[in-house]
């Protein structure tokens, strides 16, 4: 487990803060009418946070953990409002 802070560069910082309040922006919507045009939305969405937590110097760990997320639970809860 990490001990220290998370090595991200200000552009990677930034591209976080913006997929997250896109994530935070569609999932209410997405959660009240889950259409398929959303749906494809919220995606993209974690597509683009996958790619980042992939840039991001992760420890070995973090990253795996972070990854299994985004690949096997969050698509598993996305298609369960199609």
């Amino acid at each position: 487990m990490a001990t220290g802070p998370i090595p991200i560069t200000a552009s990677q910082l930034a591209s976080l803060q913006n997929v997250l309040t896109d994530l935070s922006n569609l999932l209410p919507n997405v959660l009240e009418n889950p259409t398929s045009s959303r749906v494809s939305q919220l995606i993209t969405i974690l597509n683009e946070l996958r790619s980042l937590v992939l840039s991001i110097d992760f420890d070995a760990n973090e990253q795996s953990a972070l990854l299994s997320l985004l690949e096997n639970q969050l698509p598993l809860q996305a298609a369960r409002l199609t």
